[in-house]
């Protein structure tokens, strides 16, 4: 059973992914959020006068993602949702980003940290599953290193590809160079 959806984060504000690259002039009309959890930055993102849509298969999975167009977005947010599935599911999702992300577009991939991750699960007990860990709650959690993210992303049709941040981990890639 997955238990993704336990990860989704509670917040009051935006997600500090969404306030970085927000203040950095990246975000750009036609937005997406893939993984949305509970709609925190849909919500903010849409407060600020950008179109949004918005997926998530717990939270909003009435939005089914055939339903959306593709090559439509321009801003594509995929925050704290690789590092919460398997690699199968990964691969998975960066191809469905790839296909909603119009050609002159840029994705946000936004994951924890190899660090964090082994961090948290010495201090709290976490079970070795697959690449990741089992949390206490049931959830799966692994870390990457930014050139193991930009490698799976690049790996999965990506050519431009590079880390904007090392912490929090955030990946902005594209098609064009």
């Amino acid at each position: 059973m997955n238990f993704s959806h336990k990860t989704a984060i509670h917040r009051n504000k935006p997600s500090s992914t969404v306030r970085m690259i927000e203040n950095l002039g990246y975000i750009k009309n036609q937005v997406f959020d893939f993984g949305c959890g509970t709609g925190k930055d849909v919500n903010y993102l849409k407060s600020k006068g950008f179109t949004v849509e918005c997926w998530d298969p717990f939270y909003f999975k009435e939005n089914e993602l055939s339903n959306f167009k593709s090559n439509s977005f321009q801003t594509i947010l995929c925050t704290y949702v690789l590092n919460v599935i398997h690699k199968n599911e990964r691969i998975d999702a960066i191809k469905n980003i790839k296909k909603l992300l119009h050609k002159e577009g840029v994705v946000f991939f936004t994951v924890r940290t190899t660090q964090d991750i082994l961090d948290k699960a010495k201090n709290n007990s976490w079970k070795k599953n697959l690449d990741g860990w089992i949390t206490q709650k049931k959830t799966f959690q692994k870390g990457f290193t930014s050139e193991e993210l930009e490698s799976l992303i690049r790996d999965n049709g990506f050519r431009n590809v590079k880390t904007v941040s090392k912490n929090p981990l955030i990946v902005q890639a594209s098609e064009t160079e």
